[in-house]
């Protein structure tokens, strides 16, 4: 973790508040109700976003990594992260430092 985290120039975010996906299409997103939360933001939406952990860059915007065991639902995390045109990748298991060879290594880049 510690490399990836070197190499993406990013650092753990200890922020306050819901984790909500609002804050990967605009980084200065404040959840101010449920409502927000409970729509197509929630990053329960997706269960392929599995073990998350939240992260930001050099210029504030919000990185969400998921170690998911298989990439069950996958599919509609890609549709929405292009339409949404944000960068993601998926990675091998062997990648992932969750639980390596087993969980896969997800990355959402917000902007």
């Amino acid at each position: 973790m510690t490399e990836w985290a070197l190499a993406e120039k990013v650092s753990p975010y200890m922020g306050r508040g819901k984790h909500c996906l609002g804050k990967l299409l605009n980084y200065k997103h404040r959840c101010s109700s449920m409502a927000c939360y409970q729509n197509e933001r929630s990053p329960n939406r997706f269960r392929v976003l599995d073990h998350q952990e939240w992260w930001r860059d050099q210029k504030e915007h919000f990185v969400v990594t998921a170690h998911p065991y298989g990439c069950f639902g996958v599919r509609m995390l890609i549709d929405w992260c292009n339409e949404h045109r944000l960068d993601l990748r998926i990675t091998t298991p062997e990648q992932s430092w969750y639980y390596p060879t087993v969980t896969n290594l997800i990355v959402v880049k917000g902007r």
